[in-house]
Formats: C-alpha cells, structure tokens, sequence
C-alpha cells in the first residue's frame, strides 16, 4: 500500500496541469509544492519589487542549473531598475520585450510549462497579479569534472579478477 500522498496521483498530476491564476500567493505555493520546497533546498527564490513597491514578484530557479552571473546581471538587475508605470499595458510582454537582457524569454500559462522550464536552466518569472509567468533563459548547467567513475572501476576489477580466475583454472 502506499503512503495516503501517493494514494491519489491523479490529484498531483491535475496540480501540474492547471493553468496560473491571478491569485499570486497561490502561483507561488504551487511551484514551490512541484519543487517540494522547502525540503528541496534546490529550488532559489528571490522576491522582487518594481516602481518603488507598486508591483511585487518573484523569480525561482534551480541552483546548479542556471548561471548566476546571468540571472543577477540580466534578469535580476534589470527588473529593479524598473520604474515606468504600466498603465494599460501587459506587463508580461513589457518585460519580455523591454526590461530582461537574457537571450530569450515566453510567458508560459501553465504549471506543468513553468516546471519543466525551470528543470531545463531556465528562471520562472511570476508577477502578482498575472495569470500568466515569464521564463528567462539562463541555463549554466554545473559541469563534473572528467574523471573515472569509482561504481565503474569496481565493476571493472570484480570483473577482472573474475577473468583472472577462469584463466588460471582453465591452464
């Protein structure tokens, strides 16, 4: 039997697909619950403010996928600097195509979207207010260094002594 939080998976798996609504709070708490945050100390998040505390957010990433240096420089920054006031104006499409640096950028609509984008190195974008998120692409994936896995090496003496053996048997 499982335990009673994977006894109804397609509960789960309707919280992925629903689609954000204007309910901020709620777009957060949901990501934060893909991630399995705070458990998973993986998943960053940094509340923003723009147009001196007009319009919060908040932008989520997973460490060791994406590059700091271009989260802080080109999405980060930018976002404080932020001033106009976006009256009548989507205010997706205004960072998108205005405000962020970063090589590109989608506004996605649906959980499951924003998940797999921030899987993928990219950073989750969510302004309260909006039913929809921005993802901004700054994957740097962290690389391991190139060596010989040790799970490997094991196999491969076991193996080894194994052949060692058969042949002195076999003479």
């Amino acid at each position: 039997m499982g335990s009673p939080k994977n006894s109804n998976p397609s509960n789960d798996e309707k919280k992925v697909e629903e689609s954000f609504s204007d309910n901020f709070e709620m777009n957060v708490s949901l990501i934060k619950e893909a991630f399995s945050y705070p458990t998973n100390q993986s998943l960053k998040l940094r509340n923003i403010s723009m147009l001196q505390g007009k319009k919060e957010g908040v932008i989520l990433f997973l460490e060791g996928t994406v590059d700091t240096k271009t989260v802080e420089e080109y999405i980060i920054e930018p976002l404080f600097k932020v001033r106009d006031p976006f009256e009548d104006m989507d205010v997706l499409s205004l960072l998108a195509d205005s405000v962020l640096a970063t090589v590109g950028t989608k506004k996605v609509k649906k959980l499951q979207d924003a998940v797999k984008d921030i899987l993928g190195g990219n950073t989750l974008i969510l302004i309260d207010g909006e039913h929809e998120a921005l993802t901004a692409e700054s994957t740097g994936f962290e690389n391991r260094g190139v060596s010989e896995p040790t799970v490997e090496n094991g196999v491969r003496d076991r193996k080894n002594r194994s052949t060692n053996q058969w042949l002195s048997i076999s003479h």
